[in-house]
């Protein structure tokens, strides 16, 4: 029974014990909850210092387009108080050309997608614009977005500034280029002038020049003729559009070669544009082009020619293409200049050498017409006197006799001075008799070898018997020499001369001699006059004469 009873208090004693276990629990919760409260209330105030105090630019946007809330980042950068800018939709704050992009980023992010480092242009306040860089946080479920900003403005401009300074330093690349492109062109082409090549070799290196530096599609030169027309002297691409080199072109007033030559001045035409003339127009078309440009190449204030580019594409050509095709007609003029004073030089030469030809053709014809037949009937007359005497006049005859001979030798000096002075055989024979003449008189035994089958200009024949006389004289006074060489050739178009003797050598044409008088007479005709004479090597003449020399016309 006392157990009983002891089971029974103790349930009694039951229901206060949990009451107070559940008051311990509830209380436990309420202290857990109102801890979670706090730590919740304290990282919210954590977050809106964080919002209140950060420098870039917060904000939460709804789906009809307005900001609900922003932070004073948005104050500062904007200049807009935080009701203004509420008030208003975002994209009244957008710059017009940025507004599409920004409609397709924000339909995005109410999509759900999460849009970074999209920029675009905010109005502020003063009425200018700042480059925004925004990165965003979907909340689509909400009904809104998070967006994140920072103004990129000066970033922006510096960039800006660092791609600008880089193009000017690409651009100053390709000047650099195109300058370093153009003096290799104006050297090469310099570099023909100063060599004193023919023009016309001048003229297919420059159009070919001209024509690659300045990307045309064609380029010429053109030289003016007395007759009002110009002829095409050189081509690059198709500067005639069908018309060969050589050809004529008509070059009066009212065409681009006329009023080049007119005007005196570069100057460019074009297939289209304002102030095109439409005939012009309707040429230049026909002859698919669209630009031509040309500039003259004046000659000692003579307008000699142009030369003339031209292209086809559309592209405009710059405006200092003029300036540069002028660098190049300059060296033009220089190479024409230089070539007509050459030109003029051998002309006046060639005019001397004939003069003194014909003097001595007429000295030597006055010599045998006159004084040897002279001495000729004076000699005769002796010989007849001397047959008329007796025996008893033996001293007078011997004397008559004595007077002459010295006639005759006087005659046959005359002979040889006359010969020496322009010899008949020449005139008569040609060259080859008149060498193997020179060779039977030479003093130094002669090996002869003559290949010309027939009869050269008279000038040539006459350069060539002085060189080898002349050859012949210095090896029998001077060379000691056992035995001279003498070539002579007629091939593609040249008379090539070569005189070579085994004497002591060591000729210098500078000291002055003979020989200077023979390169002149040589270089007269357009050839080439070359000594060689090494001490203790023998020496040797070459000359090279044209068989059709162009001063001869």
């Amino acid at each position: 029974m006392a157990i009983t009873r002891e089971r029974v208090g103790t349930l009694h004693a039951g229901p206060p014990r949990i009451a107070s276990a559940w008051l311990l629990v509830v209380t436990g919760l309420v202290y857990a909850l109102g801890r979670g409260l706090l730590r919740r209330r304290r990282a919210e105030l954590q977050v809106e210092r964080i919002f209140e105090l950060s420098l870039d630019m917060l904000c939460v946007v709804d789906e009809d387009g307005y900001f609900m809330r922003v932070n004073p980042a948005f104050e500062r950068t904007l200049g807009f108080t935080t009701a203004e800018i509420l008030a208003r939709p975002f994209m009244e704050f957008v710059h017009p050309d940025d507004r599409a992009a920004t409609e397709r980023a924000f339909a995005a992010v109410l999509g759900g997608e999460t849009v970074t480092q999209f920029e675009n242009r905010y109005l502020r306040a003063d009425g200018s614009f700042c480059w925004l860089q925004w990165s965003t946080r979907p909340a689509p479920d909400e009904g809104r977005g998070y967006a994140t900003a920072r103004d990129v403005t000066e970033s922006r401009r510096t960039q800006d500034e660092l791609r600008n300074a880089q193009r000017l330093v690409q651009a100053s690349r390709d000047e650099l280029r195109i300058l370093a492109d153009e003096q290799a062109s104006l050297r090469r082409v310099a570099t023909l002038v100063a060599r004193g090549e023919p023009p016309e070799r001048i003229f297919d290196a420059l159009v070919v020049e001209v024509g690659r530096l300045l990307g045309a599609d064609s380029a010429g030169v053109q030289r003016y003729e007395p007759d009002g027309t110009s002829t095409l002297v050189a081509a690059w691409g198709d500067p005639g559009h069908g018309v060969p080199v050589g050809a004529r072109m008509p070059a009066g007033p009212g065409t681009l070669l006329g009023d080049v030559r007119l005007e005196r001045r570069a100057l460019r035409r074009e297939s289209s544009g304002a102030g095109t003339d439409p005939g012009l127009a309707v040429r230049l078309g026909d002859m698919g082009l669209r630009t031509i440009v040309a500039a003259p190449v004046v000659v000692e204030d003579r307008v000699w020619g142009l030369i003339a580019t031209a292209w086809r594409g559309d592209p405009a050509v710059p405006l200092e293409t003029e300036d540069r095709i002028a660098q190049f007609t300059e060296l033009v003029a220089t190479a024409i200049a230089n070539a007509e004073g050459r030109a003029e030089l051998a002309a006046s030469r060639a005019r001397i050498v004939a003069a003194s030809d014909a003097a001595r053709r007429r000295i030597e014809r006055d010599l045998h017409d006159g004084a040897q037949q002279r001495l000729v009937s004076l000699a005769l007359g002796l010989r007849g006197a001397e047959g008329a005497l007796g025996p008893e006049h033996e001293w007078v005859r011997a004397q008559l006799q004595q007077t002459a001979d010295g006639l005759d030798q006087v005659l046959d000096d005359l002979q040889e001075m006359s010969r020496g002075i322009h010899p008949a055989i020449l005139s008569k024979g040609g060259l080859g008799p008149a060498l193997r003449t020179l060779a039977r008189r030479s003093a130094v035994p002669v090996e002869l070898d003559v290949d010309a089958g027939c009869r050269l200009p008279e000038p040539v024949e006459v350069a060539a018997y002085y060189v080898v006389s002349e050859a012949l004289a210095n090896a029998g006074k001077h060379a000691q020499a056992s035995v001279v060489h003498i070539d002579v050739e007629d091939q593609d178009g040249f008379l090539s001369l070569v005189v070579e003797d085994d004497g002591v050598g060591g000729v210098d044409p500078a000291q002055g001699s003979g020989l200077t008088g023979l390169r002149d007479r040589v270089e007269a005709l357009g050839g080439r006059f070359e000594v060689v004479s090494g001490p203790g090597r023998g020496t040797a003449l070459h000359a090279r004469i044209p068989v059709d020399p162009p001063a001869l016309h």
